[in-house]
């Protein structure tokens, strides 16, 4: 059993990303409770998972809420 054997499998990245982007999009999420898209070769695939911005530099963390915030103006 793979860690990701419990996870739903989207057939494609844009899939994925459209869960991620109405997942990110809550304005009470936490910015440690971030999804992210992955793709999976064992199950060919695409995956969502938190993404894990603990080990990220302060800096890097900073100017993802700043996309963040930049995209969702945008759509």
């Amino acid at each position: 059993m793979t860690a990701c054997s419990t996870k739903k499998r989207y057939p494609t990245k844009k899939m994925a990303d459209v869960y991620v982007n109405s997942y990110n999009k809550d304005v009470f999420l936490k910015d440690n409770d971030m999804l992210t898209s992955y793709y999976c070769k064992y199950h060919e695939g695409w995956h969502v998972g938190h993404e894990n911005l603990k080990s990220l530099p302060p800096h890097i963390k900073i100017q993802k809420i700043l996309d963040k915030i930049k995209k969702d103006k945008n759509e």
